[in-house]
């Protein structure tokens, strides 16, 4: 057994209220362009655009209301008459929709068994349950009474997770196209230049999407995580002859491995890593063969994190009850880390070369960095604290209050060059309006530089941030914001050699706490 520190380092001033980014925000009534060589553009709201080193990609709206399609049973058109049903078929629906314990709210709030020996039965199941749940959450933290949709808004790193008209989107990594998973559970498939009408995929198990991701090196092949599995949907995008005659789906399910809450690709995208908050197992899917295998852990809760390293080899596992897992994929060893602070880890990004790991705690306003180089699953004796975001306020010249930014990490991305970190933070924090686009240098070391903030439309609040992989002369960054509006900045800058990217001096006092412990034990299929 050995100790991991979390150790000062990096390079980041001993002022941070200068770190995030060497330029005030961007005021209200202000928005973001984009950025050119380090320098983030802004224009006033209602302005055409005049930058033309730029390339202009339109906004995309996805409609906030739950929409529904001819034949939908939703549509409500197809109700003429208002239909009353028994309480006994209304508590089957919904045991099969909800679950067992929602269904026994209903039964119990129902006023026509107002008195009846069947709703005081119910109580009293209602009364234990909530009884055990009091007892044994801390002890079976993975097995909590919650419902799935209350441990997915309680757990996924969008801040407004029930209220957000977007709720999981990712890039096509090689065609100009997106993948939006709606508020009512359908996915919409856009082109980025707005010219060609989307492809809309529904399927009676796709409820209570979580996440969706693109297969990597494959044009029609998207995984969706959802409350009963995963969906694998095959669709081509770039054939609008013939894309709504084949797009079909297969469900993969396993037992208690629900709802998925998170899903990675392995980079050859033969199989599929899943993971649920509710089971403390990951399942890795052969996809080919249709097969699902469960990595098995007992310790730590259930899963709300996995990622794969871009180039394979390795993926980490993030538990509820802050263990952190990565997994050497050729004989499924690990090597686990265990959070003395109870912090679970809230989002986690690889580096291009999947060497560092860097990665933020739940609540903690700071990121941090393993470092696996020249190894196969074993990490660096200390986490590398590089780079602190607690709140700093901006001042300017002009006379308006000065501007507060900073605090924990709710969700983040880093694009394919490793050169730019797109960060959100968490709805408590001042600034949370705000994206923070830092720059970031690979070396020996991960450093964390200043860089600037995205704003959106009429104080909008940001959702959910993704690069596009592999972009040209730069990078393009997507946000998904509040209101339904999903933006696309063009961040344009020249690869440097790591020798001429500037850097702060590191202090020469190094603040060591101990977080993590740690130590190497086989885990097995």
């Amino acid at each position: 057994t050995r100790d991991l520190t979390i150790k000062r380092g990096g390079a980041y001033p001993s002022d941070h209220h200068h770190y995030l980014a060497s330029e005030p925000p961007p005021r209200p009534g202000e928005l973001t362009v984009g950025e050119v060589e380090c320098r983030f553009l802004v224009r006033e709201e209602g302005d055409e655009p005049q930058f033309a080193a730029l390339p202009a990609i339109p906004d995309m709206y996805v409609d906030t209301a739950v929409s529904s399609f001819p034949g939908d049973a939703r549509d409500p058109s197809h109700h003429f008459l208002p239909v009353s049903e028994h309480w006994l078929k209304r508590f089957l629906n919904t045991w099969k929709d909800e679950g067992v314990f929602p269904a026994l709210e209903g039964v119990a709030s129902n006023p026509d068994l107002t008195g009846s020996s069947v709703q005081g039965m119910v109580s009293w199941v209602l009364a234990g349950r909530r009884w055990a749940d009091a007892a044994f959450t801390k002890l079976l933290a993975h097995k909590s009474t919650l419902t799935a949709k209350e441990m997915v808004t309680q757990l996924s790193p969008i801040p407004d997770w029930e209220n957000s008209p977007v709720r999981a989107m990712d890039l096509h990594p090689r065609l100009p196209y997106i993948a939006l998973a709606r508020q009512d559970d359908a996915i919409e498939i856009r082109d980025l230049s707005g010219m060609e009408p989307g492809i809309v995929l529904r399927d009676r198990d796709q409820s209570l999407v979580t996440c969706l991701q693109w297969a990597p090196h494959a044009n029609s092949l998207l995984a969706v995580g959802s409350k009963v599995g995963v969906l694998l949907w095959f669709v081509d995008p770039s054939q609008p002859a013939c894309r709504f005659l084949t797009s079909w789906v297969r469900v993969e399910t396993s037992p208690g491995h629900v709802p998925v809450a998170t899903i990675s690709w392995s980079p050859c995208a033969n199989y599929l890593v899943s993971g649920s908050p509710a089971d403390t197992n990951l399942v890795v899917w052969d996809v080919p063969m249709g097969v699902a295998t469960r990595v098995c852990r007992t310790e730590g809760g259930g899963v709300n994190l996995v990622a794969m390293a871009p180039r394979g080899g390795r993926v980490l596992a993030g538990s509820v009850g802050g263990v952190l897992r990565v997994w050497e994929t050729g004989n499924w060893t690990c090597e686990k880390w265990t959070n003395t602070s109870e912090a679970r880890c809230q989002v986690a990004c690889w580096s291009p070369d999947g060497d560092f790991l860097l990665f933020a705690l739940h609540g903690d306003p700071a990121l941090y960095y393993l470092c696996f180089r020249g190894n196969s699953t074993a990490g660096s004796v200390s986490a590398v604290k590089c780079a602190d975001l607690s709140p700093c306020a901006y001042r300017d010249d002009s006379g308006h209050e000065p501007i507060v930014v900073g605090g924990a990490v709710q969700s983040m991305a880093w694009d394919s060059t490793g050169e730019r970190l797109a960060i959100i933070f968490t709805e408590e924090s001042p600034g949370h309006n705000l994206v923070a686009v830092l720059r970031t240098k690979i070396s020996t070391v991960v450093e964390v530089l200043p860089g600037g903030y995205v704003r959106g439309e009429g104080g909008d609040i940001p959702q959910m941030v993704t690069f596009q992989r592999n972009c040209c002369h730069g990078a393009l960054l997507a946000t998904a914001w509040l209101s339904g509006r999903v933006s696309f900045t063009p961040l344009l800058f020249t690869h440097l050699p790591s020798s001429l990217l500037p850097s702060f001096p590191i202090p020469p006092s190094l603040h060591q706490s101990q977080l993590y412990s740690t130590y190497n034990e086989p885990e097995y299929y």
